[in-house]
């Protein structure tokens, strides 16, 4: 993923408590945590399309 605070507040706009990695990792790429401990099994789709969206990117403007 390309910003990791970007994913983190989309994903918080819908509701999903996620964390950056950047305190968590030493060599790997960005990323996201999510706990899926209180997580209930109907809940799953929904957080996997949220988590979808929020790593789709942005549409943009061509800059020239």
């Amino acid at each position: 993923m390309a910003d990791e605070a970007a994913v983190v507040t989309a994903l918080a706009a819908r509701g999903w408590a996620a964390q950056a990695g950047a305190p968590f990792r030493l060599a790997s790429a960005p990323a996201v945590r999510i706990s899926l401990g209180a997580l209930r099994e109907g809940d799953m789709p929904r957080l996997a399309r949220d988590l979808a969206q929020a790593l789709a990117p942005a549409p943009g403007r061509a800059v020239f």
